[in-house]
């Protein structure tokens, strides 16, 4: 069986549903502190304090926007907790979480479907629409039926719904801390894959530098030129030569290793070989050099493991980082001998260009390809609802035992503060989380170096001291903990092994709902479905605690409208509608849904489009209006 919510389209409804994959009574959004913090109500057909959910598809009216209706299978129902209102009609007060094969989103015309798929793919809070576009389904107005009723007759009491409140703020902070470690490990790159990409970079930048002083008229050789800058030049140039030669040897040892078979290196040997009389006597040939390999502690099968993938890697063209090689000598020999031909430069200059694209795309689909995700697990990852805790038994992802108590230590605190804590003032939760951890692990009495340090009480913090795996991880996290870019830039430029764990604590600290789409693209792009459907399932026994956690509810009819507006106010404002009143009302053409929504987007850019698209705000005001939300809300004067 299935019951039916109507909904609107109005104030990013659907964007809301599918950044937390939940949908909750409406009051609900307003006071659980996290996500987008407000809920389009329906009058008459929608209850501010509960999902109205009827029998069958309901006819209702919309001035503006267009319908959709969410039906929900009721196994994902607690059915002891289902009101009855009326005929066909039922009350549920609390949250329902949405997975692949729970719901179906009804909409009235193909067009209605498109429009919100394509305005979902655009908002950053909206991580995974296209996980469930199989769920979208359209449907006809004559599959509906009339129902009298009118919700403002009920008044449904909300005294326990501070308690369900804070166990989906849990499950939204432990939801966050799952989906951080498993980007984390499902982006994570080996130190040689690092090198290589590092490598590239640096062919790239090089490359640039060598350009620029060719085009400066630096680069002949000839008596006349100063001597300096003929060094300078020669300089360059070897660097340049000699970086290649580092990433041509890094290639071989990371990829060719992925692409090593056995087989085929033994039809290699027989073909090149002239002392090979047959396969066989090939493969016997392999066998013999791993033994004596084994025996004297040798690197030959090493040395031909590397000479196949030279060979075999491309066999018919030269495999891409050779052929890098050979495009770039190229073009510094023309550049030293002053070629006329400036098509030349600027063809090879393209074709350079085109091939470190291509081989770093190769790089990244050889890496994934034989990747481990396919046995990707975290089962032994288990989560308390009653201590807010996570645990963890067995041995798990490469750490060691005292790195596995320090993580699960460190993610246990972050997850406490985050079910006491809405996180509003940025500085002051950093420094909390600080203090806790250095509490908790500090021998002594007095504050961290860290806490110190962004306290504004010592000047410098030396991160290169830090010799813990964990605490690196940790520190990049508070540094960077307003943006997921800065944080995998800081932790390629301190090369901080075993990286995933600080996304888990972005994870836990930022909660499922609130992370944006860029940091979730690799897990819900088409080659990471298998990873989905695991975290689904994973994720389902916790659900199952949500959906049966019980509660008492009492209803009473009719009420005054007194009694249903006393109800609402049954927790404190928040204080981004103080900030709304004093701040933008007035002074910037935006609602406050409106400016609830941008405050989700964390980058400026994206931030300074959507006010533009959706809000018709100019540049200038948008900056500014995203510089003062970033000073009152997401402050990163930290270390000032």
């Amino acid at each position: 069986m299935h019951y039916y919510y109507p909904l609107s389209s109005k104030d990013f409804t659907f964007e809301n549903i599918f950044s937390s994959e939940s949908i909750s009574p409406p009051f609900f959004y307003k006071n659980r502190g996290f996500g987008i913090d407000y809920f389009y109500v329906i009058p008459i057909i929608n209850h501010n304090n509960a999902i109205i959910l009827f029998s069958n598809p309901p006819i209702y009216e919309l001035t503006d926007n267009y319908k959709i209706i969410l039906q929900i299978d009721e196994n994902s129902l607690d059915l002891d907790n289902l009101i009855f209102l009326q005929e066909g009609v039922f009350a549920y007060q609390k949250t329902i979480y949405l997975d692949k094969s729970n719901f179906i989103l009804n909409f009235f015309s193909e067009k209605d479907r498109r429009v919100s798929i394509l305005k979902a793919a655009t908002s950053l809070p909206t991580k995974n629409v296209e996980k469930f576009l199989n769920n979208f389904k359209v449907i006809d107005e004559e599959s509906c039926i009339s129902f009298d009723f009118k919700s403002e007759l009920y008044n449904l009491e909300t005294s326990s719904s501070k308690i369900i409140l804070q166990e989906d703020k849990k499950f939204n902070q432990f939801k966050g801390l799952v989906y951080g470690i498993t980007t984390g490990l499902y982006n994570y790159q080996p130190e040689g894959e690092k090198l290589f990409r590092r490598l590239l970079k640096e062919i790239v930048n090089s490359f640039a530098e060598l350009k620029s002083r060719f085009a400066d008229g630096n680069a002949s050789y000839s008596k006349n030129k100063d001597k300096n800058k003929e060094n300078d030049n020669y300089f360059y140039t070897k660097q340049l030569l000699d970086l290649i030669d580092l990433a041509k040897e890094t290639y071989y040892n990371v990829y060719g290793e992925l692409n090593f078979n056995e087989d085929v290196l033994a039809e290699i040997l027989y073909e090149k070989l002239e002392s090979v009389s047959s396969l066989e006597e090939a493969k016997q040939f392999i066998k013999f050099i791993k033994i004596r390999d084994e025996a004297f502690d040798t690197l030959e099968f090493q040395d031909l493991k590397k000479k196949f993938s030279n060979y075999s890697n491309y066999q018919q063209n030269e495999s891409p980082i050779n052929r890098l090689g050979i495009l770039i000598n190229q073009f510094v020999n023309k550049s030293i001998n002053n070629t006329k031909n400036k098509y030349d430069l600027t063809e090879l200059n393209d074709n350079i260009k085109i091939l470190i694209y291509e081989i770093d795309q190769y790089a990244a689909n050889s890496l994934r390809g034989n990747s481990h995700h396919e046995n990707f697990s975290i089962d032994s990852l288990e989560y308390d609802f009653n201590k807010n805790e996570i645990n963890i038994k067995n041995k798990f992802h490469g750490l060691s035992d005292n790195e596995l108590f320090d993580m699960v230590s460190i993610n246990n605190i972050i997850l406490k503060f985050s079910d006491k804590n809405d996180k509003i003032l940025r500085k002051d939760a950093i420094l909390h989380i600080v203090k806790e951890v250095g509490d908790f692990f500090s021998k002594g009495n007095k504050e961290t170096l860290l806490y110190q340090y962004l306290n504004n009480e010592i000047d410098t913090y030396a991160f290169e001291k830090i010799t813990n795996s964990v605490m690196k991880n940790f520190v990049a996290f508070i540094f960077n903990i307003e943006s997921l870019e800065k944080l995998e830039n800081f932790i390629g430029k301190k090369n901080i092994e075993k990286d995933w764990m600080a996304y888990s604590f972005w994870g836990s600290f930022n909660g499922f709902a609130n992370l944006s789409g860029n940091f979730t693209k690799t897990l819900f792009s088409t080659e990471g479905e298998n990873v989905q459907l695991y975290l689904d399932q994973y994720l389902k026994k916790y659900v199952e605690i949500l959906k049966n956690f019980k509660v008492d509810q009492t209803l009473r009819l009719p009420a005054s409208k007194n009694e249903i507006n006393n109800n609402e106010e049954y927790f404190s404002n928040s204080s981004i509608s103080n900030f709304y009143v004093k701040v933008v009302f007035g002074n910037y053409d935006i609602s406050k849904e409106g400016l609830i929504y941008l405050m989700s987007i964390k980058d400026k850019e994206e931030f300074c489009k959507e006010a533009k698209l959706k809000f018709k705000m100019g540049k200038k005001k948008a900056e500014k209006l995203f510089a003062t939300v970033k000073q009152n809300f997401d402050s990163p004067l930290l270390f000032n």
